[in-house]
């Protein structure tokens, strides 16, 4: 189980080391940051895991 420290730890490594992207959620253009956390190759295929943290306004 993740702690809450733990959990805000990895939300502020996403936000300075991800790249920020702009995305639209229903209508509305937001901000986020993208960081690749890891590869997984099953079958000859390529699954980046990506975790999204966003920044409300």
């Amino acid at each position: 189980m993740v702690t809450a420290e733990e959990y805000l730890q990895g939300a502020r490594d996403v936000m300075k080391n991800g790249i920020k992207v702009q995305y639209n959620y229903k209508g509305e253009m937001r901000n986020g940051y993208v960081k690749c956390m890891g590869i997984i190759q099953r079958e000859m295929q390529n699954l980046s895991l990506l975790e999204l943290m966003v920044k409300e306004k």
